[in-house]
């Protein structure tokens, strides 16, 4: 009820002055997730007041408790390269250049760039003639500039970003990117330790030649493929003293990523190079890790990842190759290619056959240790005499006597595993909880960084005037009227060039915008004809009979009511109906 109450509060406190900024019904969805937590919460606790909803509780408990650690590690692991690369992508500034008579393009601008002109980082700008706004913004505006910006959206000031998104990054950073890989490191280093000293297990038998280290190998392999821990999948497959590999495999991928979203401009060497030029070094790397170490558990593991190591270090040596200009032959190309397609796939179908054959080898083991029990026993009664017939039905019933004991001791055994893994369940519980104690209080933090930054947002985003609120406050950029907005902005007319004799589809596109650049520093767009398709067929609206493009006055025939109505504008006409797109485009 209390979250109920505090979705409303939402609803009402922050709906308006958000929806007024970029980011529109915000407020509303929060309320909406705010109200689901709470029906959720309710629903729960009206399930326990009769049997039949407790007992859903504990069933839905039990298997939470057995697979929701697994399922809640692998989700980590999962998500921690996409998190790090975007969060990468927060830092990346670079200095971007228009000269006079092109602009930098605005956040959340109509306008599109111009993608034959400058690298399309600029926008065409030219003011109106006959504007009687201030010289500054005229002479300033358009007169070209260079600027640190965003390099995935060269529309946002980096300057805007250090003060609240920097700081959220990099908490996300310490959070994740850095507590992540001390997590996974606390539970190998606990979870490892107690399977390799106390974890029970059947003792595999010594095999003619085996070495004391390929004996301990498999022994080790034996226990982490009988148990079922939350954490086994973090060193499953390695040798014990290499379990800490899947956090270089982690780290390995990290880079990688991160070096191909992060663009290093401003030096003689193209940022493409730099970004395959460090991944080459990464899995060559990794190539000679795998070469020397052989940290698998399965030796044909080693060979399948160093061979993929190998392939991908090769493909980004011809990748380097073709970025530098050299004129690689076709057919060392189509190999790469090949080789790209081929071994992923040879090295899953290796795999699922692995798995196969080692199924198989501990079934005939466990069958092997059956038949030399059976035998055993069959040797000590061997001196008493008995018939042909008699010792066939011996044999039968000895074979019968140690099924059942080998039963009992299996059963015996997976009840003793079952009880270890839930002590290692319960440490990761334990360590799982400390990280998401201190991740919530870090995360906390950068969400409220990220909703003071976004609500900051909102002075320096475009105003699209045809989606905002019919309001003066809105459409007129913070000025109490029209005309204090015409003389205190200057406009500056944009066609974008979409083809509207085409249909492309379903959907709206803005043919004509007016950009109002004004002296607070504000900046509304004012679409003036727009393009619509429903997929068969093509409409395009101009408003040009209610107000002439970048003119400060209207038609004679056309009225706007800024001084009667602030809180819904509308222009009205006489001698012509407007259409409902045509109040939109004023």
């Amino acid at each position: 009820l209390i979250i109920i109450v505090t979705g409303a509060a939402v609803i009402y406190v922050l709906q308006t002055p958000i929806d007024n900024g970029t980011t529109t019904y915000f407020a509303l969805g929060l309320a909406i997730f705010l109200f689901m937590v709470a029906a959720m919460v309710l629903v729960w606790i009206f399930m326990g007041f009769c049997k039949m909803g407790r007992t859903a509780q504990w069933t839905v408990t039990e298997f939470f408790r057995e697979t929701f650690l697994k399922l809640l590690l692998l989700i980590m692991s999962s998500l921690y390269i996409p998190i790090g690369s975007t969060v990468f992508t927060i830092f990346n500034c670079n200095s971007f250049t228009c000269p006079s008579g092109f602009r930098l393009p605005d956040d959340k601008s109509l306008m599109l760039l111009n993608s034959s002109i400058y690298s399309g980082e600029c926008v065409p700008c030219q003011f109106a003639p006959d504007q009687t706004c201030p010289s500054s913004i005229l002479l300033t505006a358009c007169a070209g500039a260079t600027e640190d910006r965003l390099e995935y959206n060269i529309a946002v000031e980096c300057a805007r970003m250090k003060a609240f998104f920097w700081p959220a990054a990099f908490l996300i950073i310490v959070m994740y990117l850095v507590g992540v890989p001390l997590l996974f490191f606390q539970l190998i280093r606990v979870s490892g330790a107690m399977m390799q000293e106390e974890f029970p297990i059947k003792e595999p038998m010594l095999q003619p030649d085996e070495t004391d280290t390929d004996y301990q190998n498999r022994r080790w392999l034996t226990k982490v493929r009988a148990s079922n821990n939350s954490a086994r999948f973090l060193f499953q497959p390695f040798e014990f003293k290499f379990r800490y590999a899947r956090l270089f495999q982690l780290i390995q991928k990290l880079i990688v990523v991160g070096t191909s979203v992060y663009v290093f401009r401003g030096s003689l060497v193209s940022p493409r190079i730099i970004a395959v030029g460090a991944s080459l070094g990464v899995h060559t790397i990794a190539t000679f890790l795998f070469a020397v170490s052989s940290p698998f558990i399965i030796m044909l593991h080693d060979i399948i990842a160093g061979g993929m190591s190998l392939v991908l270090a090769v493909t980004t040596l011809v990748a380097i190759l073709v970025l530098s200009g050299v004129n690689v032959p076709s057919g060392v190309l189509i190999t790469v290619i090949v080789l790209c397609i081929l071994t992923p796939t040879v090295a899953f179908i290796v795999g699922v056959g692995a798995w196969i054959y080692t199924s198989r080898l501990e079934k005939e083991e466990k069958d092997a240790e059956a038949e030399y029990r059976v035998s055993t026993l069959a040797q000590v009664e061997s001196g008493i005499q008995q018939g042909e017939g008699t010792k066939l039905r011996r044999n039968r019933f000895l074979a019968s006597r140690v099924k059942v004991d080998l039963d009992r001791e299996n059963t015996a055994l997976t009840d003793a595993q079952h009880d270890f893994d839930v002590r290692i369940n319960n440490r990761v519980q334990g360590q799982l909880r400390v990280f998401l104690m201190v991740g919530g209080v870090l995360g906390i933090l950068a969400f409220g960084s990220c909703f003071l930054g976004l609500w900051n947002e909102s002075e320096f985003a475009v105003v699209n005037t045809a989606t905002a609120p019919k309001t003066v406050e809105s459409q007129f950029g913070g000025y109490e009227s029209w005309d204090n907005f015409t003389s205190s902005c200057c406009c500056t007319f944009v066609v974008n060039g979409y083809d509207t004799t085409k249909v492309t589809g379903f959907g709206t596109e803005y043919v004509s915008v007016e950009k109002w650049i004004c002296e607070n520093g504000g900046v509304i767009e004012r679409p003036r004809s727009v393009y619509l398709s429903n997929g068969t067929s093509i409409d395009v609206f101009t408003a040009t009979r209610v107000r002439d493009v970048c003119s400060a006055t209207f038609q004679s025939s056309c009225t706007l009511n800024d001084d009667v109505n602030p809180d819904n504008l509308a222009v009205t006409c006489t001698g012509f109906t407007q259409t409902d797109t045509e109040k939109n485009l004023w």
